[in-house]
């Protein structure tokens, strides 16, 4: 364990359910009829990127941006 990282912060509670903040969306890619996003967190390390269903990016914006800036 490298001493001198931060503590990544803690979930967050949306509606009893615990959810982290997204810094950007770096990535997309279909998988049968659903869409995921490769998404970096905020206060996390690269090794911590995920790919995460659509459905379960709560801020819409984020999506919106992704396709304005990746057509």
């Amino acid at each position: 364990r490298n001493s001198n990282c931060d503590t990544p912060p803690p979930a967050l509670d949306v509606d009893g359910s615990p959810a982290y903040s997204v810094r950007t969306l770096l990535d997309s890619r279909r998988r049968g009829r659903r869409m995921f996003y490769l998404v970096d967190w905020e206060g996390y390390g690269p090794e911590e990127r995920s790919w995460v269903p659509a459905e379960d990016i709560l801020d819409p914006s984020l999506i919106t941006d992704f396709h304005r800036d990746h057509p």
